[in-house]
């Protein structure tokens, strides 16, 4: 009787075990299906500059199969880009593959050609390494999601059936993050399967906020009115090890020592952030390209150089009524521009705070100044793509 039982204990778990394999078999070999939004851990630690550990990063993905047969056998994986505070969602970004009227999306293009789309996103978690320290995937260091791309590559490459290769598709910093992986994996001999790699507008020279707009974010924050509301656009974007990694000119650079904000009048010329933005050129330069693979890169330029506005030309001029502070009536005055000409110094931000007391009476005032090099006129007015700066208003 006990053998009896313990067999037919047996035979049932073994019928459970086959009904999820066929459960599992039909939703996810069904035309069009989609997976629910996975978690995925790298098995490959970083350590920041800022960092008293390193951490395993964390990142979250979602495979949308064919509408041919539903077998994962052609994966195309599409990567995140700088997005702080992930309010860039899977579904949003699969949404972003809308284009054209009437409105068609190019993940169901591919699908519609027999291809797996795999999103793959940076979201804000906590480190697993510690169980304590928060992370915003989508601004962190680009080598650690680099790491997290690996780990899903892997994975993937062992759940596809047939012989197909991968496409990989970055767009924006996600061209960096995918860059890095592949030729990572190349020089520590791990199998990409990967055919194509697609560079979509990433900044493989580094990227460019104007420095009149960092210095007035940052005073607003940091200087004298101390404003909450920019916190997020001076921590969350600004600081943050991303842009940090491929910001050019950033305005930490630039600083007195021992100051948040004023500007040390000998520092003019362009420069990245101490620690962040050379070593990590230095390091993406000697990793170089992924030579097993198809490279193209696409701008999202005009195409005839047409630049971006003028160097030294006005962004912002004007006078904000500021309500009424501590009984009186208020208003700031924010002057900023884009870098000069070449060889050139001008200011690029001020700003004057004043009171209503019978007349205006200036209470504080902040300005900051750039030079350009002498072979340049900068790269505010460059032809190029833009960042969504509005996105965080």
């Amino acid at each position: 009787m006990f053998y009896l039982y313990e067999t037919n204990a047996f035979l049932m778990k073994l019928n459970y075990i086959i009904i999820c394999l066929l459960t599992s078999y039909f939703l996810w070999s069904q035309p069009g299906s989609e997976t629910d939004i996975l978690l995925i851990n790298s098995t490959i630690s970083y350590q920041g500059f800022d960092e008293a550990s390193s951490h395993f990063g964390t990142g979250e993905y979602k495979i949308y199969y064919d509408n041919i047969n539903g077998i994962l056998d052609k994966p195309i994986f599409f990567i995140d880009g700088f997005d702080p505070g992930n309010s860039r969602t899977i579904p949003l970004m699969y949404d972003l593959l809308n284009f054209g009227e009437p409105v068609q999306n190019l993940g169901e293009l591919v699908r519609n050609e027999g291809y797996d789309l795999i999103v793959l996103n940076f979201p804000t978690y906590t480190s697993t390494s510690d169980g304590l320290t928060e992370i915003d995937g989508g601004a962190d260091y680009i080598q650690r999601n680099a790491f997290i791309l690996i780990e899903l590559i892997n994975t993937i490459n062992d759940l596809k059936s047939g012989s197909e290769q991968n496409v990989v598709i970055g767009p924006s910093m996600g061209g960096l993050i995918s860059r890095y992986a592949l030729a990572y994996m190349e020089q520590n001999s791990l199998v990409h399967d990967t055919r194509l790699y697609v560079s979509f507008d990433s900044p493989h020279l580094g990227a460019n906020v104007p420095i009149g707009l960092q210095y007035l974010f940052n005073y607003l924050y940091n200087g004298d009115p101390q404003e909450a509301d920019v916190a997020s656009l001076v921590d969350d974007l600004l600081n943050s090890a991303a842009a940090k990694q491929m910001l050019l000119d950033h305005f930490t650079a630039h600083l007195e020592t021992g100051s948040d904000y004023l500007q040390n009048p000998a520092l003019t010329l362009p420069s990245g952030a101490e620690n962040f933005r050379n070593e990590f050129q230095t390091e993406l330069n000697s990793l170089g390209f992924p030579t097993q693979t198809r490279n193209i890169a696409i701008t999202n330029g005009s195409g005839l150089a047409q630049t971006t506005g003028t160097p030294g030309m006005e962004l912002i001029n004007h006078t904000f009524d500021t309500g009424q502070q501590n009984g009186f009536n208020t208003r700031a005055t924010m002057d900023v521009h884009f870098v000069a000409n070449a060889g050139q110094t001008i200011d690029v931000c001020d700003f004057i705070g004043e009171f209503l007391f019978i007349v205006w009476i200036e209470a504080y005032s902040y300005s900051a100044t750039s030079q350009s090099p002498a072979f340049t006129d900068g790269i505010d007015s460059a032809p190029g793509g833009q960042f969504d700066l509005y996105s965080f208003d």
